[in-house]
Formats: structure tokens, C-alpha cells, sequence
């Protein structure tokens, strides 16, 4: 046998065993080679496919490209609001029935734009809800507002709850007291 047999041998045998015919002793051309990587690494092609139409689909759309990787590759501020009382130790937890009570609560914007936000103030008055102060406030991105309301008790010995209610993620905030 001649080292040209035993080359041409070889590649038979190679071709047999990756399903492909042998072309008369010729050598797999690159066509060959391709299509018989193809059917042993199909994930790896998959892989490669969708790789280049991410690629292509980035080189078509640049500006929105760029804003994707600025916001996955920085830091993005942490977006909320805050609701509290502003001086917790003034809130009136000990009243006389009748008697008109003033407290005051805060909203700080930190949602990264102007917000506009809705309360709802609400007393649970010895199981009677009743609705004391609504409204509207548009706030600033990194500004407070101080907010004043009023209420009063009606029940004689009885609890009250007083709670305030906004509309980002229906934060909300109350304090109990009693009459006398």
C-alpha cells in the first residue's frame, strides 16, 4: 500500500463514519466539512446564530443599544417615596370627645421626576371608618411637603385609629389614641 492508498483509505473511512459518501478518492471539499460539523455541534450553530442576529440587531438600533448597556452597566438610583409623621411625639393620642385635633404628615419624593400624589385620611373611630381629608399634591422630584390635617373623635372611652393612605405601592402610615 502507498502513503497516497493509505491518505485516500482514511479518508473514506472518515467520511463513512461521519455519514457523508466518499467521492471517488477524492478529500471532503469545504462544504463537506462544514455540513458534517454542523450535524455534530447543532447547539453550537444555534448558539452562533443567535449571537450574530443580537450583534446585527444592536448595529441597526445604536442609540437604544447604548441606553441598554448605560443602564445595565451603571448604577440606576433607587426610585421611592417616604410617608411619616413630622413630629411624632405631637400626634394627640389622648382627647377629649368632640374636640378638634390637628396633626401633620409628610410625602418626600424621591421617584426621579415631579409626582403627583393622592391621600386619603381615614379614622376608625370605635369601629365607625369615616373618611376625614382627601387630596391632590404634586411634589418635586427631591422635595418634601408638608401636609396638615384634621380630625375629631366622637366616641366617649373608645380607640380611635387615624391612618393616611397615598397611592405610590399603597404606602401607608396610622397612629391609635383614645378619648376620655
Amino acid at each position: 500500500m502507498t502513503p497516497d492508498q493509505t491518505t485516500t483509505d482514511q479518508t473514506t473511512t472518515e467520511q463513512t463514519a461521519a455519514g457523508q459518501a466518499p467521492d471517488a478518492g477524492e478529500r471532503p471539499g469545504r462544504i463537506h466539512r462544514i455540513a458534517g460539523a454542523l450535524r455534530r455541534h447543532p447547539f453550537r450553530v444555534a448558539s452562533a446564530v443567535c449571537i450574530l442576529v443580537a450583534a446585527a440587531f444592536a448595529a441597526a438600533n445604536p442609540a437604544w443599544t447604548s441606553r441598554q448597556a448605560a443602564l445595565s452597566l451603571g448604577a440606576q438610583p433607587a426610585l421611592y417615596s417616604e410617608l411619616f409623621f413630622t413630629n411624632i411625639t405631637a400626634l394627640p393620642v389622648h382627647s377629649l370627645p368632640g374636640v378638634s385635633h390637628n396633626f401633620d404628615f409628610t410625602i418626600v419624593n424621591r421617584e426621579g421626576k415631579t409626582f403627583t400624589y393622592h391621600y386619603v385620611v381615614t379614622m376608625d373611630d370605635g369601629g365607625a371608618i369615616s373618611q376625614i381629608d382627601q387630596g391632590n399634591i404634586a411634589v418635586p422630584n427631591a422635595r418634601k411637603v408638608v401636609v396638615v390635617s384634621r380630625f375629631v373623635p366622637t366616641g366617649t372611652n373608645s380607640l380611635y385609629t387615624v391612618t393616611v393612605k397615598i397611592n405610590v405601592r399603597l404606602d401607608s402610615i396610622e397612629f391609635h389614641g383614645h378619648t376620655t
